[in-house]
Order: structure tokens, then C-alpha cells, then sequence
């Protein structure tokens, strides 16, 4: 494939999953300073050569995908896990039972997590 067409590719996949993050877009819309949202701070680290394409559809993936936006909105509410850290455990866990059933050494697989996260998270989940 060219790079043209892959950059087509990339693109489409792009259209497609920014057209399925309403929610996402409406939360942020909703705040009184909303500065950049979670897909253009995504979007712009891509533009910016931080990430690459694959990288690109993952983080995307994770902001759009219901199951990660509840895993996400569990993990934001446990002090000391920010929105990264939340991602990761999105990305890492597939459904909410899975990380309820997740004990220290599955948390610590997430890189960021130590025993004290990994605590904090299993005492407030």
C-alpha cells in the first residue's frame, strides 16, 4: 500500500471513530473552561508526531468505547489515578468485572501502578 493510501486508510479510521465520540465531546462541551478534549489532545499528539498511527486508534478506541468510558469513570474517582493511569486500566481490563476481579498483581500490570495504587484501587473499587 502507498503511503497515500494508507494515510487514506488511517484517515477513515479516524472519521469513524471521531464520529462515534459524541459523548465524549458532549462532557467536555459541558465545563465552563473545556480547553482541548481527550480526542483532539489525542488527535494533536498524532499531528505532532508523539504517537503513531496504531497509537492513534487505540488511544481513540479507549475514549469512544462505553466499556472503557465506565472503567475510565470508576478508576478517575480513586485518588491518585488520574485520567492516564484511568486509561491504561481501560485498555488493560476488557469489562468492569474483569477489574473488579483483578487482585495487585494483575493492577500492577499497568505500568504506573505500584503496590500502593494497586492497594488504593482494590479498597475503593
Amino acid at each position: 500500500m502507498t503511503d497515500i493510501g494508507a494515510l487514506l486508510v488511517g484517515l477513515s479510521a479516524l472519521v469513524f471513530v471521531v464520529g462515534r465520540s459524541y459523548v465524549v465531546v458532549s462532557d467536555w462541551l459541558e465545563s465552563d473552561d473545556p480547553g482541548p478534549s481527550p480526542v483532539e489532545e489525542v488527535h494533536q499528539a498524532y499531528l505532532d508526531g508523539e504517537i503513531d498511527e496504531t497509537e492513534l486508534e487505540r488511544r481513540l478506541g479507549i475514549l469512544v468505547d462505553d466499556r472503557a468510558s465506565t472503567i475510565r469513570d470508576m478508576c478517575d474517582d480513586v485518588d491518585g489515578i488520574g485520567d492516564e493511569l484511568s486509561r491504561e486500566l481501560a485498555d488493560e481490563f476488557d469489562t468492569v468485572a474483569d477489574l473488579h476481579a483483578a487482585d495487585c498483581e494483575d493492577l500492577q500490570r499497568v505500568d504506573g501502578i505500584g503496590d500502593k495504587k494497586a492497594e488504593k484501587l482494590l479498597d475503593e473499587l
